[in-house]
């Protein structure tokens, strides 16, 4: 019995071991995104299930535009006996897919799969192939993507232009933290159910930039005690089901030649809504049917008819009201400007790649250009041989001292160089920030956003993290991440992987706070950004604007926060208010408790384009000796080379109100949720202005690090109140039975006075 112990514990270890190969083997079953489709640059849900049970770690991995691999560590969830394993990934190349990992208690991983990225376009692949097993599809920042939820028939893929994806119902992956960060819009009818962890996390993408478009087609009373109608509460309700034959809304809205048909022989059925805010964008005789209001930063659009139903399904121009409705900024994609073709060396085609330019713009390091570098070693390789050849033969006369002088010759090179790489690079950190706090002064809700480019003197490996300051954040909810561009330049998230792609690995808290052991190089620079969401615990605003159906700006806003704000401007439909100080006063400063009036005397108001456009006005005569004027109107070309933070977040919030890229000649796809150009007609009015101190502090290995240049601004978007609502609609009353009939009025004799012919007014 002694001699065979040996024996059963080398047979119970081969049996564990066999046992865990075993386990191992079984295949990860790993779902990313809502249909494997994954937006670089953006957020994505994914889902692993079938993971050991003896899993302690499960994480995935992804490549971030240096090459760098990032881990991201999973959450359990365990729900009706099945256990799966749930987060958020960010991939920053088009072709670098991802790799999950499941690790126990050694660091051999128990189970691992590779979910390589797919060179097909999803549109032309099967969901029900399977020749494509563990495959993701990748998409362009330019490619809006829709989540179609619970709907009759398929309504946005026929439309083009987007990337849309079919749900029978509202996937419970909705209720992970940034999972709708890549979604650009979500078409949902009233039907739908909807669970309180989703709509907090529906809530959140909302007030960053979101576009919700809800169809009404239940009753009134069976919508009200859904969780919609709490999140429609106070801005939208709906007053009535009833129906009509009249939808020239409908027509009229999406500018279509041919008319709905079959309204005439069979009425169709709809719910007239209410609003205290916003836009009507159609009606009917019976009230309005289509309304736009806004929801933070994000939109919120509301039908009353179901358009899965007749006759709206049968329309040949539901395709065009359905582009107007969901691409809601006007489409100047084809529009080739003079613009564009100048741009062809820049490297930036989008906003977003001018202002990441300008945040890793570090003006202390003054680094030679990629040219400069190449003259360098020309001018090298030209000369270190002729002077070497000139020393030994010509001056010495020792031609076999080559042998010394010329690793000799070498060697002072490279010394230097070292010494000018030193004084060219610096033995000083450096750290660029550009923070943008934005905020809605209806709900009280901070988004608190901050890009940085940090520099570093020697190898290392950071921890970083990120806090909000200056306001008082209430439990924020955090995230940090790598900062990328949509190019297909160096650190772009277009170019091909390397091979060195992923080789070093940070990672990533569960919370994704804060990022681990990323590598940097010495004289080398990491970009990174942050965002925090919270609700602010006092009022910061104090706001009593009011706008008159002619127009009239007018009321008083007080502003509570804790900084002043500098060269700030005021839009409000297509006009912009700024100070125009009198002489030696100091007008651009708004300091907190003071009171801001659009009729003040030393505001400048001006029409909004010709503002963003830099137009000037002159006049001159048309012929010498003439007295007619010709009126000469010229405006500023746009300069995407431009780094100054001002003037790139200033067309990034109002692109489409400056003329979009018929003007710019760029794009405004990676931070489009940045444009508030639609809210400016759902009565909001918002409020551009600079601020000095820093609203995010980061550290590095635990140190708080202050920026050696600064940039901060503040947005915030105020409610208008309309005095005399210019979209409202008279509707014809109904006429009763016993409705009493006109009387028949006295004529009253004509006035002798006056010619045969003359009518007269009163």
């Amino acid at each position: 019995m002694i001699r065979a112990l040996p024996l059963l514990c080398v047979a119970a270890l081969m049996l564990a071991a066999w046992s865990d190969w075993a386990m191992a083997d079984d295949p990860l079953t790993v779902r990313v995104g809502f249909d494997q489709s994954i937006k670089v640059g953006q957020w994505t849900p994914i889902v692993v299930e079938n993971v050991s049970p003896k899993a302690e770690v499960c994480e995935a991995i992804v490549i971030d535009p240096d090459g760098v691999g990032v881990s991201h560590r999973l959450t359990r969830q365990v729900a009706d006996g099945t256990t799966r394993w749930t987060g958020v990934v960010r991939s920053g190349r088009l072709d670098g897919g991802l790799e999950v990992r499941v690790r126990g208690d050694g660091p051999i991983p128990l189970q691992s799969l590779k979910v390589l990225a797919s060179r097909v376009p999803k549109s032309t692949v099967d969901d029900s192939d399977p020749s494509v097993p563990n495959t993701c599809f990748p998409l362009r920042q330019s490619e809006p993507v829709w989540l179609e939820i619970g709907t009759a028939i398929e309504l946005l893929k026929p439309v083009g232009a987007l990337h849309a994806i079919r749900l029978k119902a509202l996937p419970n992956i909705v209720e992970i933290p940034w999972a709708l960060d890549g979604i650009d819009g979500i078409w949902v009818p009233s039907s739908a159910t909807l669970t309180d962890a989703a709509r907090m996390e529906l809530e959140r993408w909302l007030r960053r930039g979101g576009h919700l478009v809800m169809t009404i087609s239940t009753d009134v009373e069976e919508f009200q005690p859904t969780q919609w109608a709490g999140l429609l509460s106070g801005v939208v309700e709906p007053r009535a089901r009833t129906r009509t034959t009249d939808l020239s809304g409908i027509e009229s809205f999406t500018v279509h030649g041919r008319k709905i048909l079959g309204t005439n022989r069979a009425p169709v059925s709809i719910t007239t809504l209410s609003r205290s805010e916003g836009q009507i964008l159609a009606s009917c005789l019976e009230g309005p049917i289509l309304t736009r209001v806004s929801f933070g930063f994000g939109l919120i659009t509301v039908f009353g008819i179901d358009p899965c139903v007749a006759p709206i399904s049968r329309w040949d121009g539901r395709n065009s009201f359905l582009k107007r409705l969901l691409l809601s900024r006007t489409d100047t994609e084809s529009t080739r400007s003079p613009v564009r073709s100048s741009l062809s060396q820049s490297g930036i085609t989008d906003l977003a790649s001018q202002w990441r330019a300008a945040a890793i713009h570090i003006p202390e390091v003054a680094r030679p250009t990629l040219w400069g570098a190449l003259g360098l070693l020309l001018v090298y390789a030209a000369v270190i041989g002729p002077l070497d050849y000139l020393l030994t033969h010509k001056m010495l006369k020792r031609p076999h001292w080559t042998w010394a002088s010329l690793p000799l010759l070498v060697a002072l090179t490279s010394v230097g160089m070292v010494w000018l790489a030193r004084t060219a690079n610096g033995d000083v950190e450096k750290l660029t920030q550009l923070d943008v706090v934005d905020i809605d002064a209806a709900r009280q809700e901070v988004v608190a956003r901050s890009w940085v480019t940090a520099y570093a003197t020697e190898n290392r490996l950071w921890h970083v993290e990120a806090n909000p300051t200056r306001l008082s954040a209430n439990h924020p909810q955090k995230i940090l991440s790598w900062l990328g561009f949509p190019e297909n330049a160096s650190g772009g998230m277009y170019r091909d992987s390397g091979f060195d792609t992923g080789q070093a690995v940070a990672r990533s808290e569960v919370d994704r706070s804060s990022l681990d052991g990323i590598p940097v190089r010495q004289w080398s620079s990491k970009s990174l950004t942050s965002e925090a969401i919270w609700i602010a615990e006092a009022p910061l605003f104090e706001s009593e604007l009011t706008s008159t159906v002619a127009g009239e700006f007018d009321g008083r806003v007080v502003h509570h926060l804790p900084f002043e704000l500098h060269d700030w401007v005021v839009v409000f439909e297509k006009w912009i208010y700024r100070p125009h100080p009198r002489f030696g006063e100091a007008g651009t400063i708004w300091r907190a408790g003071q009171t801001w009036t659009p009729k003040d005397e030393r505001n400048y108001g001006r029409e909004l384009r010709g503002f963003l456009q830099r137009a000037t006005v002159s006049r001159k005569l048309a012929k010498k000796g003439s007295v007619q004027e010709d009126v000469l109107v010229e405006k500023e070309r746009y300069n995407p080379m431009n780094l100054d933070p001002t003037d790139i977040l200033q067309m990034m919030s109002l692109h489409e109100a400056a003329g979009g890229k018929a003007y710019t000649g760029l794009d405004h796809h990676s931070l489009s949720a940045f444009d508030v150009t639609p809210l400016l007609a759902l009565d909001r009015a918002v409020v551009i202005a600079r601020i000095t101190e820093p609203t995010t502090e980061w550290q590095f290995n635990g140190e708080a690090r202050r920026p050696t240049r600064h940039h901060g601004f503040v947005r915030f978007v105020l409610p208008v109140r309309r005095i005399g609502d210019a979209s409202g609609f008279r509707f014809l009353p109904k006429l009763e039975p016993g409705a009493p009939t006109p009387q028949k009025t006295e004529q009253k004799p004509k006035d002798k006075g006056a010619a045969p012919n003359e009518t007269k007014t009163p």
